[in-house]
């Protein structure tokens, strides 16, 4: 709920003739001025408007320090009190800093009063200033003008001098509003020119009045009323010379309701308009939102004249309305509205009408006007405020800045009284209180603030029968102030009055400091205040934690000292401080502890890019990282991280720690053929504090190619019996053939030619620039039938045929045992799964030429294969 706007006095200079009886010098007087409007003193806003006694019209001039304003008299005037009404435009043109002078020769000047840093808040507001000291005669007074606030321009409506007479013009119109139990809104119309305050008294009985307010403004919040209790108020003007008569009583009864008055648009409920605008800018939310810079704006497509709208509230529980409040738009006061209704339901159909406005207006822009209800006895859920005409006869756009409704609970209970303490202790009080009447009371809240009436926290619900409390743990020789109010559910009541105590302390142990503050005054460096409660204390000691946990004693400081800067901090880090005092007998206890956080931001730690990776090695490899940093903060430290968004790839990855801005990543592929994303995390000490940044990553791909041999062969893996077949190896740079059976030429290059006379396997294994191997295999196979066929004639003469006795087919008889005799019955050659390898030598010595004789056992229960084999030497 906002506070009402204390008001500067405004006088109606209108008034100073007829029935106020001031004594006004200033007409007697003839004007001059050091400078004036270029239309001169007489024109339109010429040096003769100041004392024109019309605050619609002003002086305007070019301003140049310092500027007077004179007036001569026929006879000396003693003057007790002056006004300066301020001008229509802006502020920065009104006289800041002035003196009054007096003169009997208009030479010789002599100072009746000075003021310095003075400011008009309002246009055409008029403002009294008292002579402080006795008055003089003099036959010449000026106005002698410093400082403006600023402006190139120097505007003033009204300058008026009046003589040392009582305030004269009793306030008319008071008006005396309740607005809950214990809040009375009292307001008058002040008819004077001459005042300086008012005086304003209450009564409960009509007959003794006590003075409970005095000020300059016109109105004045009494809060602390007694429940259901019929009061009478009066006011009158005053200056240091007399006073006014008392004004008309006015009387009201306060409500029979212990509850405090509510915003109830604050209390989150539900706005409904029959109106909505699409600009999110000036829709209806903004009618709610405690904002006067804002404003819900009806689009003029969605009007007619007279303008007619409406907005309804749902409050979360029905209330009591008081009052309600409008503030005007910021744009032309044609789209205000201007006639009204307001209406309460409970089920949102049936509807009551609270009160009815017409021909209303605003001031100016941005204004809150109050509309008070003439009785309040029903408590509403919705609220309705009809718009039935704007202030225009044209079809315009409507705007409201702000629309608020204030309430009272009605299920609010009434508040305890007699508010206590009691058992003061040096780690305890007993607070107790006389329990609220009210039958619906659920529990009491106590409430406690140390050293101060403000700043109070909640420190116990009690139960509905509870009259007492005793708050424990409390530091000793310390001020403790306490509060209560009672509860019904969610209901609550005002507060009691406020009671306060001083915990006992051993006299000869210094006092607990208070109210330690930490302010920031620059990146690594704190402020430390704390208020000095003791008169005993030899110094303080002052200690800080980083983790609010654990402190650490950072300085000592002498008796009386009550400041303390830290000036060895890291930017953008959170610390934590406690304070108290010693001497020779022992400690205070420490004060409360505060922590702040310096000022400035990490930045991130760095490192560079790395490039993407194509492999197809599974040994173990490593990546170097380099251009690793931390953030600004000086001792920083980095750490290091490394995933993978796919673990498949990997059978081993990991990083090292930072060395000279330097690291490495090892790691380990599995040699499938997969991709996956590799990101490395810096992150360093510097935190994330005042939106600080502590992390930095670079990501990388890892893209697993391994290599893949394969073997084609020409003419084909099956072939015929003396074929020559080519094996082409492909899929790396370099391979190597495996030794077999019918190779002919080179092992170690991509083609291998070979002439089988066995199916044989050939085994290729090759090679890729980054050392990568792969192998392949093919079967070269025989086309022929499984008939064993030896071959009769043997010439191993190195011309490739018959180098070697081949037995076409002995491979598909597995274990087959092959031997050779000569005509003596000798063996000469014996083999058991013979390949087709023979070529005529027994222990390495070639065997004559001439014919032998083989045998061939093929296993199985198989006749045993004969025959004759002739070797031939000499044949080419």
């Amino acid at each position: 709920m906002r506070k009402s706007k204390s008001l500067y006095l405004l006088a109606a200079l209108a008034l100073i003739m007829g029935s106020v009886h001031a004594q006004d010098l200033t007409t007697g007087g003839v004007l001059t001025a050091s400078a004036d409007n270029a239309s001169g003193a007489d024109g339109s806003e010429g040096s003769k408007k100041v004392v024109d006694n019309d605050i619609t019209t002003k002086f305007l001039c070019t301003y140049t320090s310092p500027l007077l304003m004179q007036l001569q008299f026929s006879a000396a005037q003693t003057v007790g009190q002056y006004t300066l009404t301020s001008g229509n435009d802006g502020p920065t043109r009104d006289p800041k800093t002035w003196k009054l002078e007096g003169s009997n020769n208009g030479s010789t000047w002599t100072v009746v009063d000075t003021r310095t840093n003075e400011a008009f808040p309002d246009r055409k507001q008029t403002r009294v200033f008292d002579i402080a000291s006795a008055p003089a005669a003099y036959l010449y007074y000026r106005m002698n003008i410093s400082a403006n606030n600023g402006s190139t321009l120097f505007q003033l409506s009204e300058w008026r001098l009046l003589g040392a007479s009582a305030a004269s013009g009793v306030p008319s119109a008071l008006k005396a509003l309740a607005l809950s139990g214990t809040t009375v809104s009292l307001s008058w119309t002040n008819n004077s020119v001459n005042n300086s305050s008012f005086e304003l008294q209450r009564s409960a009985d009509g007959t003794n009045y006590t003075t409970i307010a005095t000020g300059a403004t016109t109105t004045y919040m009494d809060t602390k009323a007694a429940i259901n209790t019929t009061y009478q108020y009066r006011v009158r003007a005053v200056n240091k010379y007399g006073s006014t008569a008392y004004s008309t009583v006015a009387s009201v009864t306060t409500y029979n309701s212990g509850g405090e008055l509510l915003d109830m648009t604050d209390d989150g409920g539900v706005l409904t308009v029959d109106k909505e605008n699409t600009n999110v800018n000036e829709n209806s939310p903004h009618l709610i939102d405690n904002n006067t810079g804002t404003k819900y704006l009806i689009p003029q497509a969605q009007l007619s004249v007279p303008a007619d709208y409406w907005m309804m509230y749902k409050a979360v529980k029905s209330k009591l309305l008081i009052y309600y409040t409008i503030t005007s738009g910021n744009d032309a006061e044609e789209r205000d509205p201007k006639d009204w209704t307001l209406e309460g339901s409970n089920d949102g159909s049936t509807w009551v009408q609270l009160d009815k406005q017409t021909g209303q207006t605003f001031s100016g822009r941005g204004v809150t006007r109050n509309f008070y209800l003439s009785s309040s006895a029903t408590a509403y859920q919705y609220y309705k405020w009809h718009v039935t005409a704007g202030n225009s006869t044209s079809n315009v756009p409507s705007q409201i800045a702000e629309w608020e409704l204030y309430g009272l609970d009605p299920d609010a209970p009434l508040p305890a009284a007699g508010l206590t303490v009691s058992n003061v202790l040096v780690s305890s009080v007993k607070v107790t209180w006389t329990t609220s009447s009210s039958a619906t009371v659920t529990g009491y809240e106590l409430q406690r603030s140390k050293d101060t009436d403000e700043n109070f926290e909640t420190i116990t619900t009690t139960a509905a029968s509870a009259n007492n409390y005793t708050d424990a743990g409390l530091l000793g020789g310390t001020r403790y102030y306490y509060r209560l109010r009672a509860k019904a559910g969610d209901a609550v009541s005002i507060f009691t009055n406020v009671v306060d105590t001083i915990t006992v302390w051993d006299p000869e142990l210094p006092l607990t400091p208070q109210a330690l503050t930490a302010a920031v005054t620059s990146d690594t460096s704190v402020l430390l205040t704390w208020e000095d409660k003791s008169d005993i204390e030899t110094g303080y000691t002052i200690e800080r934690s980083t983790n609010g946990t654990s402190f650490t004693l950072i300085a000592t400081v002498d008796a009386n000292v009550v400041s303390y800067e830290d000036t060895t901090l890291t930017m953008a880090t959170q610390y934590w401080y406690r304070v108290r005092a010693f001497n020779a007998k022992g400690t205070s206890n420490y004060t409360d502890v505060v922590d702040v956080i310096t000022s400035g931001s990490n930045t991130a730690p760095t490192l560079d890019a790395i490039s993407d990776i194509e492999t197809c090695n599974t040994s173990v490899q490593t990546i170097t990282i380099k251009g690793i940093t931390a953030g600004e903060e000086a001792g920083q430290t980095v750490s290091l991280g490394v995933v993978s968004d796919n673990s498949n790839v990997f059978a081993a990855l990991s990083i090292s720690n930072v060395v000279n801005g330097e690291a490495t990543i090892t790691y380990q592929v599995n040699g499938v053929a997969d991709t996956a994303v590799v990101t490395v995390t810096a992150t360093d000490n510097g935190g994330t504090l005042n939106e600080g940044v502590d992390t930095y990553s670079q990501s990388f791909t890892v893209i697993v190619s391994p290599i893949h041999v394969t073997i084609t062969a020409n003419p084909g893996t099956l072939i015929n019996r003396y074929e020559t077949v080519q094996l082409t190896a492909s899929g790396a740079a370099t391979y190597v053939w495996d030794s077999a059976h019918g190779i002919v030429g080179a092992q170690n290059a991509d083609v291998l030619t070979v002439k089988p006379t066995v199916n044989t396997l050939y085994k290729a294994k090759g090679t890729d620039a980054q050392g990568c191997i792969d192998s392949a295999s093919v079967v070269v196979k025989l086309d022929t039938d499984y008939n064993l066929k030896p071959v009769n004639v043997l010439t191993p003469n190195g011309d490739g045929k018959n180098d070697t006795w081949v037995i076409w087919n002995i491979s598909s008889f597995p274990n087959n045992k092959v031997t050779v005799f000569d005509r003596a019955g000798r063996s000469v050659f014996h083999a058991v799964n013979y390949t087709n390898t023979w070529n005529g030598t027994v222990n390495g010595a070639p065997l004559a030429q001439g014919t032998y004789v083989y045998v061939i056992e093929l296993g199985n229960g198989i006749e045993p294969v004969k025959g004759v084999l002739t070797i031939i030497r000499d044949r080419n």
